[in-house]
């Protein structure tokens, strides 16, 4: 539905404005919820707190030395770490994947009254995006050119947690009229992981590598 633009933009920064229906969900609420199913199940343990140190063969399963002493022994592993999947891989000492890591970061926010239930996102050009995130009463504030920081190739990604706020801010000022403000309140920052073949095209890959059988070991990339 086609609105008034002047409603939210400063003059002439927008050709025009569509209201629509977005959804804003909660990690928090997801995770509890799964963890929740998992335990119903009773056929999964989840270990906290802890990593693969160590890997042996033992006949046709694998022994998983981990690094609180504890030990596993399976004939199969998946490996789904993510950025961290060169690592565990590396432990087992198969070829890596060829990976780009990218330290990102999403700006939280307080908004005033009359964002309170809007989202916002400008959808072409050096954009940004000013929506509700979940139920913690802020706003989620990220920036096209600002939102990804420090990029790093090889196993290990590179960590850089100086905020770039002011940066996110002065865009959406750009945008936005001066009666609707955003007040910094804290940051997230994590690891955006993709194959460097992505640089290309900026495609979103999923690899399913099977590097050994009987013990099996399979990497899962997303």
């Amino acid at each position: 539905e086609e609105i008034d633009a002047a409603r939210f933009f400063n003059p002439d920064m927008v050709e025009a404005a569509f209201k629509t229906l977005e959804y804003s969900f909660d990690a928090h609420k997801i995770r509890d919820y799964l963890l929740k199913k998992i335990e119903e199940t009773n056929l999964a343990k989840i270990l906290y707190s802890t990593s693969i140190e160590s890997v042996e063969k033992s006949g046709e399963d694998y022994l998983l030395n981990l690094t609180d002493k504890q030990k596993v022994k399976t004939p199969h592993v998946v490996n789904a770490t993510y950025s961290g999947i060169n690592e565990v891989i590396n432990i087992f000492g198969f070829e890596p994947f060829e990976l780009k890591h990218e330290q990102c970061e999403i700006t939280l926010c307080k908004v005033s009254p009359e964002l309170s239930a809007v989202g916002i996102t400008v959808i072409d050009g050096p954009f940004f995006s000013l929506m509700p995130f979940g139920t913690s009463g802020l706003h989620s504030l990220s920036a096209v050119s600002y939102t990804p920081g420090k990029t790093s190739h090889g196993d290990i990604p590179s960590t850089d947690e100086k905020t770039r706020w002011e940066s996110m801010h002065q865009v959406a000022k750009k945008y936005l009229l001066p009666s609707l403000t955003c007040e910094y309140d804290s940051s997230l920052f994590t690891t955006k992981t993709v194959l460097k073949v992505a640089e290309l095209d900026d495609a979103r890959h999923t690899i399913v590598k099977k590097h050994s059988e009987a013990p099996a070991l399979t990497s899962i990339f997303s």
